[in-house]
């Protein structure tokens, strides 16, 4: 799931497990996928789900084993994973669901892309079985299906939260607007560089219409951002380098982030325009409510698990855990 949890959320988890003391070790002759280490609204999530989650984050084959893992991790992954139970419970309820047909077509248009055979040479070097990766597919698809739903809810924007935005961020439209040129990226953002590095290789023949489906059915874990239309002077003089030669379309080198690595992708480029006062009224409004829908989504999400049942098996999850001042 591209979507980044709240850090209220994340808390909550945090305190869930926190306030777990730590018990006894998993025997270890259980397979991992007896062995339970949450449960959210019944729904089981076992030590082998727990494992290839970790391995995902870390850009690795699910193919190998986890033996040790640290805290660090183990939350990310149990993060990850109870978001999604959560997602796909509320899926549920709601009726929605990715039909055959729904999967095909995405398979189709995901595969036009890219030269004939590099895709299935991609899958191969990842060790990666096409079927499997279709059903990974199906549940990426899936998620983003409720997701969407739900941002789907999102109250319109009125006229006074434009005027609000206004007053707070000092914008004036008058008749009318000089518009210096502009790009509308997109940002992916990865735990590590060979992650970003992977990715780069798999999404630069896409046409950024399926670049979240197959990197999360590619498992490439990835957090996705629309950062809308950004001027020059608003992106910096750091970030403005990376994508000021990109093209329409193109993406970007592996870009060094404090605690992780980026891509970005030019969506669309706008040259310096005179707009009218209603245009720049709409933009505006179409800016605010994608922050809107970011915000509705979080808030939803908070509500749901505040309402859900969620059990951690303290035991089963530290046996994960890496001796104290051991290393990777």
């Amino acid at each position: 799931m591209t979507r980044r949890m709240g850090s209220a959320l994340f808390v909550f988890i945090l305190l869930l497990v926190a306030a777990c003391s730590k018990g006894p070790g998993e025997k270890k002759s259980r397979h991992p996928s007896e062995v339970v280490v949450a449960e959210v609204n019944g729904e089981k999530v076992s030590m082998e789900d727990l494992k290839r989650e970790i391995l995902e984050v870390r850009g690795f084959s699910a193919t190998l084993d986890v033996k040790e893992a640290t805290r660090g991790e183990i939350m990310k992954a149990l993060q990850r994973l109870i978001q999604e139970a959560i997602i796909i419970r509320e899926g549920k309820e709601r009726g929605i669901t990715v039909t055959d047909s729904d999967l095909r077509e995405a398979v189709r248009k995901i595969r036009k892309d890219y030269p004939e055979g590099k895709f299935e040479s991609f899958l191969a070097k990842e060790g990666i079985d096409e079927k499997v990766w279709e059903e990974k597919l199906r549940r990426t698809l899936l998620l983003e299906k409720i997701s969407e739903a739900v941002k789907k809810e999102t109250p319109p924007v009125t006229y006074q939260e434009i005027k609000d935005y206004m007053r707070k961020n000092h914008v004036y439209i008058g008749r009318k607007v000089w518009q210096p040129k502009k790009w509308h990226l997109r940002e992916y953002v990865f735990y590590t560089e060979e992650e970003a590095r992977r990715a780069r290789d798999l999404i630069s023949a896409l046409d950024g219409k399926h670049d979240e489906e197959v990197l999360e059915a590619s498992r490439i874990k990835v957090t996705i951002y629309d950062l809308g239309f950004l001027t020059e002077k608003e992106l910096g003089k750091g970030y403005f380098k990376e994508i000021k030669h990109l093209k329409e379309g193109e993406v970007s080198d592996v870009v060094k982030l404090p605690s992780s690595y980026a891509l970005f992708r030019v969506l669309k480029i706008t040259p310096k325009r005179v707009i009218s006062r209603a245009q720049a009224l709409k933009e505006l409004e179409g800016k605010i409510y994608r922050w809107k829908q970011e915000r509705y989504f979080s808030r939803w999400l908070r509500r749901k698990f505040n309402e859900s049942s969620i059990r951690v098996n303290e035991a089963a999850l530290w046996s994960l855990e890496e001796a104290p001042g051991e290393k990777k």
